[in-house]
């Protein structure tokens, strides 16, 4: 047999090097080009970028729900907290893989761009906002911008560092956590004190803007510079008339499968915590007929996904891939548990604990002021052991002992130095499971895939998210309620909707509209209970997770490594 000489081998090398690369998104040849063009000093720059606007995205989500609380409660609808985050969330597990689709099918700078945009407008929009729904509905707007700013983050840093660095560049973003930890609190406060919150949001529109704005031209200069040097060639489209343009858009983006997976969550999800307002609760027709809706939505967006659509916004095919049907798994149940306890918390320690804005929110960082430090923590031991299941495990094990903790510790008569050793605990362990599952989801995938596989991640923690908050919502509702009733003197009930409806009311933040004094220790009483009952919650959330670890498998990163591409 006649042996091909070198020569003609290497030509055919290069022709399937060629082909490979036009089958490929134009969002991704461009971010290719982007990452080869860049000498160090421009990706310092890149990077440096995406750690201000991360910055401002983790202040504004700190001061935002410190504010949260307290806003409201303005609206007398704090007992409706529950069903705004779902809501949030909610449109989080849309959008993020349309984010992906958008920037594999666009452009990274496209996404950061259409992204910044809608958080700015979303803010404007939050700032004056007079009813609840009017706010509820504004910060949808700002969740679709935080989403794509978050998946740019995410997508950026997979294209740009190899498996085993990848933990560790993944976490510097985040450090300016310690930062936002230090002094969100104190601006929460300042706000509440000038009774303006309304100017936080305002402040934010404008910062975003004024940190996105060094990457953008960054990023702007090199993709330009790439498109001169022709290292990405736009494909030709021909020519579409306009209503063949509107079907295409459609077709790439899987609007159809966007609106028949919001339809679902939103159906099934929020009648939980909206049950509570009927008097008859499941029983309420609209509550049934919501939830009937939901579970007959559900099958059909599954076939849909998998059978009709040309380009699924879920490629349901990576769940056959057992490390990310693993990984998915432990992201799901981990922020099941957060958000069961996490979203009241900031009530519970104004009730019981007598602490203000300002301070709670001190105690409430705990969390993330731990997270960060352990997420940098593993991604070097990630780097020096080449695995990350072993990491990951620890970390569920760490995290369910503080959980167990803060079942044992969340009276109102503990002291407030336990609680925030529980939040510690349960926070270092978080850092380790989302950054070391992550890593393993992403090494488990080619580049051509790691926007999807990433955005699929991102979603799944999205709807633990929104699990947990249904749970919440509903836990909330009906047994601080019925413990309300249980504990206060019959002549107190008509203070029942009062005190469910803003905490401040409870801790008279304003003397004018405050609870009577002698009321208070009935109350802290209920919320405790109830506060326990979603401590618990949250711990038995852990155990799918411990499961879920065993899918993944134990991938040699550094066997998998260097440039995917």
């Amino acid at each position: 047999m006649a042996i091909e000489p070198k020569s003609s081998q290497a030509t055919l090398g290069q022709d399937v090097q060629v082909l490979d690369q036009e089958r490929k998104h134009l969002g991704i040849r461009k971010v290719e080009a982007v990452v080869g063009l860049a000498t160090k000093k421009q990706t310092y720059l890149l990077y440096a970028g995406i750690y201000l606007y991360t910055f401002v995205t983790n202040l504004t989500s700190s001061v935002g729900f410190g504010l949260q609380t307290y806003v409201t409660g303005t609206f007398m609808s704090h007992s409706s907290l529950p069903i705004f985050m779902i809501c949030n969330l909610i449109l989080s597990i849309a959008f993020i893989p349309l984010m992906s689709k958008l920037s594999d099918t666009w452009g990274r700078l496209e996404l950061l761009v259409i992204s910044t945009f809608a958080f700015c407008l979303g803010n404007v929009f939050m700032a004056v906002s007079p009813s609840f729904e009017l706010w509820l509905a504004s910060s949808l707007l700002q969740t679709v911008g935080n989403s794509g700013l978050l998946a740019f983050k995410e997508f950026f840093i997979a294209d740009s560092s190899t498996n085993v660095n990848r933990a560790l560049v993944q976490g510097l973003p985040d450090l300016s956590g310690y930062i936002v930890a230090g002094i969100a609190p104190a601006i929460v406060q300042s706000f509440v004190d000038r009774q303006n919150w309304q100017w936080a949001y305002g402040m934010f529109a404008i910062l975003i803007i004024l940190a996105v704005a060094p990457l953008a031209a960054t990023f702007f200069y090199l993709q330009r510079t790439a498109n001169r040097l022709g290292l990405y060639k736009r494909q030709v489209t021909g020519n579409r008339t306009l209503f063949q343009s509107a079907v295409h858009f459609a077709s790439s983006f899987d609007l159809g499968g966007s609106i028949l997976l919001t339809a679902t969550l939103f159906l099934i999800l929020v009648p939980l915590p909206l049950a509570e307002t009927y008097t008859d609760r499941y029983a309420e027709p609209r509550i049934i007929a919501m939830l009937c809706i939901g579970c007959v939505i559900l099958p059909i967006f599954v076939f849909y996904e998998s059978r009709i659509a040309k380009s699924p916004i879920v490629p349901l095919h990576f769940l056959r891939n057992r490390t990310v049907l693993g990984g998915c798994g432990v992201a799901f149940w981990t922020w099941v548990s957060y958000y069961s306890y996490t979203e009241m918390f900031t009530a519970y320690l104004l009730v019981t604990q007598g602490l203000n804005y300002r301070d709670a929110g001190y105690v409430a960082s705990t969390w993330g002021w731990a997270g960060v430090f352990s997420a940098i923590v593993v991604g070097f031991l990630i780097k020096r052991t080449k695995h990350y299941r072993l990491w990951a495990l620890i970390g569920i094990a760490v995290a369910m002992v503080g959980t167990g903790l803060m079942i044992a510790w969340r009276g109102h008569e503990s002291k407030l130095i336990f609680i925030i050793i529980a939040q510690a605990i349960v926070g270092l362990g978080g850092g380790f499971i989302m950054t070391a599952v992550q890593v393993g989801v992403q090494a488990a995938v080619k580049h051509t895939d790691l926007a999807k596989v990433t955005a699929i991640f991102l979603t799944t923690a999205a709807a633990g998210g929104a699990v947990g908050n249904a749970i919440v919502g509903s836990i909330w509702r009906s047994t601080l309620k019925q413990s309300l009733m249980d504990n206060l003197p019959p002549q107190a009930y008509q203070a029942i909707p009062f005190i469910m409806g803003s905490p401040d009311y409870v801790v008279g933040t304003y003397p004018d509209q405050a609870m009577p004094a002698e009321l208070l220790p009935f109350v802290q009483a209920s919320y405790v209970y109830v506060q326990r009952i979603l401590s618990i919650t949250a711990l038995v959330a852990f155990g799918p997770a411990m499961i879920a670890v065993f899918l993944m498998k134990d991938i040699d990163l550094q066997a998998k490594d260097g440039m995917p591409w």
